[in-house]
Formats: structure tokens, sequence, C-alpha cells
């Protein structure tokens, strides 16, 4: 199948590249050679030396490895630092960073000290569904059930019987699997992979004790120098979901993990349900606790009108701010629904005396205050 056919010849030329010795030199050609500073991102997702096939990882040696080289060649900044670089146009060169998605455990018990060992920062992605909970992403809970099936074989959801009978014809088949679900929307990939983990008859969860991180794991990474981001919180396909499905996925992954990560702070305890349900609405269509009317606490119903207001008033890289006109509109066509009546009514009072604009100039200096 095409999709498979790619994927191996990915694997050919990266290890060619790799063998050859080129990747270096390759790597300092196209820094240079760009009229435009660009940078590259190394992603990983599991570090450690289990060598399980059906659980892929990269060993340590050869993390080390390519630590040692990355140090050396590259300049390593964490997500948020490239980002702002990008923002004020003085990006690097050479620049680059080093991702770990979805939350997995090893993160800490790996690869962490060896990048502390390079002073290399780096970033994690969270799934927060997954963290200090027992859920695991859909791919590893495939991996769990052809690790341990006694079945035989499977029909494969294009027609094909896979062969079952030893372990490397189960890794084979589970590679074959995975691969294909990947194209598949979300939905009908949830349906496909709980109609597989039947028939291969391996379908609970009490083997994955310490897979993921918990959020004092999470707390350790920070303390190590890692920078956090939200992935999403069920981990689907982006590309496979609505535009609106994929959005909820985002959003509604980072208001719980600004908490938690936050909650060991004293000095911003009492902010932390400001910082957790800034997100709800009053109708209780918000997350992450979907709260309604005045469950919602005050401080976040402020913010709730203070954090759309700033959006919409605010360029982002998809489209330019709003006229005020249209924030003002938007903000009285949601209110009673997405934010607090009254709220919003003494917001835009407060907004029509010029109150905005004050903070605003203290806030960022006189004459550099945004124009609204």
């Amino acid at each position: 199948m095409r999709f498979l056919q790619k994927a191996t010849l990915r694997r050919w030329v990266a290890a060619g590249l790799y063998h050859t010795g080129l990747t270096r030199p390759l790597s300092q050609v196209l820094a240079y050679s760009e009229k435009t500073p660009v940078f590259q991102v190394f992603t990983y997702h599991r570090v450690n030396d289990d060598r399980d096939p059906f659980f892929p990882s990269v060993p340590t040696d050869i993390f080390e490895r390519r630590i040692a080289y990355i140090a050396r060649t590259y300049r390593v900044l964490t997500v948020e630092e490239l980002a702002d670089c990008m923002r004020h146009s003085v990006l690097p060169r050479k620049a680059v960073a080093i991702t770990f998605d979805d939350g997995y455990r090893d993160t800490l018990t790996h690869a962490a000290p060896i990048l502390a060992r390079h002073g290399v920062p780096a970033t994690i992605f969270l799934a927060t569904g997954f963290i200090g909970t027992a859920e695991v992403p859909w791919f590893d809970r495939l991996a769990m059930a052809f690790k341990y099936t006694k079945t035989a074989s499977l029909v494969a959801p294009w027609g094909e019987t896979l062969e079952l009978t030893d372990r490397a014809a189960r890794v084979l088949a589970m590679e074959r699997l995975q691969t294909c679900l990947r194209t598949l929307p979300d939905d009908e990939r949830r349906r496909t992979v709980d109609g597989v983990l039947k028939a291969l008859g391996v379908t609970g969860r009490n083997f994955f004790k310490n897979l993921m991180l918990n959020w004092e794991d999470v707390h350790a990474l920070a303390s190590l120098g890692f920078s956090i981001g939200a992935h999403t919180v069920n981990h689907p396909i982006l590309s496979r979901v609505t535009l609106a499905q994929a959005e909820r996925e985002i959003m509604e992954s980072h208001a719980p993990e600004g908490a938690r990560i936050a909650e060991p702070l004293r000095s911003v305890a009492r902010l932390l349900p400001i910082v957790r349900h800034h997100h709800e609405r009053v109708d209780g269509r918000g997350y992450p606790d979907h709260l309604a009317g005045t469950e919602v606490p005050l401080g976040a119903r402020i913010a709730a009108i203070a954090d759309s207001w700033d959006a919409m008033t605010s360029d982002r890289p998809y489209r330019r701010a709003l006229e005020r006109d249209e924030a003002v509109r938007r903000l009285r066509a949601g209110a009673g629904s997405q934010w607090d009546s009254e709220l919003t009514a003494i917001f835009l009072d407060l907004a029509d005396q010029g109150l905005i604009e004050r903070v605003a100039r203290e806030q960022y200096g006189i004459g550099t205050a945004p124009v609204w």
C-alpha cells in the first residue's frame, strides 16, 4: 500500500544520510543557504532501554550520542524561545528545539538526565487526559494487544488476513495496522481500534502502570528546566477531526495543565480557580468541568471576559485584530451564554470610560499601548 511504501522510503533515506556521515555537512549547508533563518525541531516520544519491538523507543546510548552531537552543532532553544525569536525576527542560525510528545514517564527517568548532562533544554507537550490517569494513547493499547494476544490471525480493515503466529509477525501486523488507522477519520479509527482489541482478546488496561507521567513528575521535569506545553486531551489525529473538534482538544488541554503546574506555588494558590476555570461558560458548555452560572468562580468569569477581549483585539498568526466595534458586538452577543451578562455590561461600561486604554498604557508604557 502506498502509505506503507512512503514510510519505508523515509526510513531508508534517513538511515542512508546518517551512515554516510552526510547529516552534519548537509545541516550546515541548509542552515546558511536560506535567505531567511529557519529552525528544525527534533521530536521524540520514548527513550529507554526496554528494546521492546511493540513499543519503539530510542535507546539511551543512542540518545546520548544524538544529544551530544546536537549540543555541539546547533543552538538549542525551547519552543517558547524559538517562537519569541521568530516574533521579533531575531532567530539565530542553526536554531533547533528538542521536544517530547504525549507525556511518557521515561522522559523523566531516562531522557531528562542525559539532557541535563549536556546542558540542553527541551519542551514536552502533554496529552493531559493521560497524565495521572489510567488512560493511555490508542496506539499503545493496540501494541499491548498485539504483544499478548493468543489469536493466530486477524482480518485487517482492508480485508487482508494478517498472520500472528510469532512475535515478528505480530510486530509487522501491528505496524501495518497502526499506519492504516492513522489515515482514518477519528470516529472510524476509534470504532476500528475497539473492534481489533476485541478480536485480539486483550482489552484490559492493567498493563500500563507507570507508563505515563503523573503531575508530580511534570513538576519534576519543570524543575529540571523543561518547558511544559499542552498537546491535546485525548490525542486524536488532528488532521482527522473537524476544525471545531481540533480546536476544542487543543484549548481544553491547557487550562487543567496550567492549574496543575501552578498548584505547588503557594503564592498563587488563591488564583488556581481562575486558572482552571477561565474557559468555562455561564451556560455550562465550557471546560474543563462544565460549570454553569455562579458555579464558575467570580474571578474566572471576569478573566474569561478580559481574556476574550484581549484575544479579539490582538493580532494572531492566523488573523488581524478585530475592530473595536466588532469586538464589542461579539461580547454583547455572547453575554448570558458564554460570558456573565452583568459582568460583561460592567466591562463594556468601563471600556467606554477609557479604562482599558489607561491600564494598557500603564502595562506597556506610554506610546506602546495597543490601539483599540
